[in-house]
């Protein structure tokens, strides 16, 4: 089937699927609206065409695909020539982008196994996401081959088609003609569903709540497939009753996990990942990145960064506000001009990088580069101390103790707080962090959340964490130490827990919990103070209002159910137990901001424009 459309309408999607931009660059002699200065897409000069088709897989399933070719304007027909190929894996839509046809690109989105009419199991509802990764491997070995295709693909997506082209670019292999992807409002890799999605720290998020509602988003014509309500009946379930996909050792999760951004450099395709601070899995896309440089530069791969190691300009990550959240702040523009320097090998500038983090600074408003995460080499010790202090000071050696019980925050004696003197100089928080709270529970299990407050002279305060909390299960609190990392000083700054099993807690014995907070880059003003909250539970006001998209700790397996409750905790400040939180604190302004600016295709929202400017060159902390 064919149908012919013209090209400056944007194809409207569901608000989960993201649409792209750009086709070749064009010779621009003046300073453009985009990263590097040089480059901006052309303008739209075809009209599209529209081919539905299915594709065949080596095991016989067949997948949905609609291919958008770039059209003759005054022929109707797809325009002689030969063009470059981005792709979508997206289980939401068979509609094309027509900012990419109309510029120059032929677009192409395929469905992934058991969605729309693809044949096969969704993926979401399997414990082997494999097959849809290794599908990506015929079906861009196909496009390669269309008659209208030069050869080149990119892949592109936001949230779910953004985590099919992670797991595409990883299975791909090298020497394919996969040349670039665009990974948008996504956090994948090693934790992010175990740790910071379906669960938060080994308690089921709000996510679990909403399985079966991947259906209707994924069926043909909304409609929910029969095999997709099953299957995430079955998972839910699963995860519900503690069964093996409550823990982070099912294959549900190491399968989509492990050594995926080790792979992609093995592919040897360059990622561009677009995300924000208050998106979804901000700690897991930042960790993406070091990843892939690490292993660019032949580093350990889960290992932190050193901080003078060469940045590779082929794997970079733009982190935006909290306030864009998931999905929001795409811009197709900067997408487009990703694809143009390695598809096209145009000279945008974006290849010649040496700062791969483009980072908004909260507060102040302005972007900042970096190349390195952690961003901090030696972090900054506070302690939880006596009177609801929270000192530089180690607590003496009589210490202290306070309790707390476990229940919902608007129940009394289930919150503790701690702030800090104000910070005459003011600070910059920069990077992941974490909390160490030695306790004890009256019986076998815990819960902690925690969250983190910049409290002005007169004391009104701003959660720093706007869609975020941090959590700890008190049976699942081992740690894994080669995923684990600390600073230069050996203070713990990113715990990973293993998360495999329950081991619950003798009852009335203190233990070391360690807590990994979420990441942020905000600028504490001078005379400002840091104020932790310490709660057991998520309010149910935040669990129902924003459990579907952020990793909050709201759902309760059965065997949770059975040790949490009547739990009333002894958390300890002491020489002995010294609670602590361990700050990425760097000097008030340490950061000198970029250019930055909104772009014509970024719907108003500011951009970092400057991708070759360290913030603060050669200087370290």
């Amino acid at each position: 089937m064919r149908t012919v459309r013209v090209a400056f309408a944007l194809c409207l999607m569901l608000s989960m699927v993201v649409v792209a931009s750009n086709s070749t660059a064009v010779a621009v002699p003046h300073q453009t609206s985009y990263p590097g200065g040089r480059w901006e897409p052309p303008p739209a000069s075809y009209g599209e065409v529209d081919v539905h088709t299915m594709v065949t897989m080596p095991d016989g399933t067949q997948l949905e695909a609609e291919i958008g070719y770039p059209a003759d304007l005054n022929t109707g027909q797809i325009a002689s020539g030969r063009f470059p190929v981005v792709f979508q894996h997206s289980p939401y839509t068979d509609v094309p982008d027509s900012f990419f046809v109309t510029r120059g690109f032929i677009f192409a989105n395929v469905r992934p196994r058991g969605t729309g009419t693809s044949q096969g199991e969704i993926v979401y509802g399997s414990t082997d996401p494999t097959a849809d990764f290794n599908d990506a491997k015929t079906i861009i070995n196909w496009l390669a081959a269309l008659p209208e295709s030069n050869g080149n693909v990119g892949e592109i997506g936001c949230s779910f088609p953004a985590f099919y082209a992670w797991g595409d670019a990883a299975a791909i292999g090298p020497n394919s003609p996969l040349k670039g992807v665009v990974l948008e409002c996504l956090g994948a890799g090693k934790g992010s569903a175990s740790h910071e999605q379906e669960l938060d720290q080994g308690i089921p998020s709000g996510v679990v709540n909403f399985l079966t509602a991947i259906c209707a988003l994924t069926g043909p014509g909304g409609i929910p497939r029969p095999d997709c309500l099953q299957a995430q009946k079955n998972l839910q379930a699963n995860i519900l009753s503690g069964g093996d996909m409550a823990y982070a050792g099912s294959t549900f999760y190491s399968d989509s996990e492990d050594d995926i951004p080790a792979n992609i450099v093995k592919s040897g395709i360059p990622a561009l990942m677009m995300t924000n601070w208050g998106d979804a899995s901000p700690n897991s896309a930042l960790w993406d990145y070091a990843q892939m440089q690490n292993a660019y530069a032949g580093r350990p791969v889960y290992a932190p960064m050193d901080p003078k190691q060469k940045v590779t300009p082929r794997y970079q990550i733009v982190m935006g506000p909290q306030s864009w959240g998931h999905a929001v702040g795409i811009d197709d523009g900067i997408a487009m001009e990703w694809f143009d320097t390695w598809l096209n090998k145009a000279n945008t500038g974006m290849q010649l990088s040496k700062v791969g983090i483009h980072a908004y600074e909260e507060q102040t408003g302005q972007w900042v580069n970096t190349g390195t995460d952690p961003f901090v080499s030696n972090y900054t010790q506070m302690f939880l101390n006596q009177g609801g202090a929270l000192t530089a000071d180690a607590p003496s050696a009589g210490g202290g103790t306070d309790t707390i019980a476990w229940g919902p925050p608007s129940q009394a004696g289930t919150t503790l707080v701690y702030q800090s003197q104000p910070l005459a100089a003011g600070a910059t928080l920069a990077g992941p962090m974490a909390a160490t709270l030695y306790a004890a529970s009256s019986n076998t299990n815990l819960q902690f959340t925690l969250s983190l407050a910049d409290v002005a002279p007169d004391g009104t305060s701003v959660d720093i964490f706007a869609y975020r909390y941090a959590t700890i299960l008190g049976s699942q609190h081992t740690l894994v130490s080669d995923l684990t990392w600390t600073d230069s000083q050996g203070l713990m700054i990113k715990p990973y827990t293993a998360d495999l099993r329950d081991d619950y807690l003798q009852p009335d014995s203190t233990y070391r919990f360690d807590i990994p907070m979420p990441a942020i880059l905000w600028s504490l003003a001078p005379g400002h103070s840091l104020r932790l909250t310490v709660n057991t539970q998520v309010a149910a006001s935040t669990c129902a209002t924003l459990g579907f998209l952020y990793s909050y700790a709201c759902v309760y397996t059965v065997p949770q159910q059975q040790t949490l409750p009547g739990g009333v905790y002894t958390l300890s400040h002491s020489s002995l137990a010294p609670s602590s939180i361990q700050f990425p604190l760097l000097p008030y302004g340490w950061f000198e901001p970029v250019r930055a600016g909104a772009t014509p295709t970024s719907a108003g929202t500011t951009q970092p424009l400057d991708w070759m400017t360290d913030s603060h060159p050669g200087k370290t902390n």
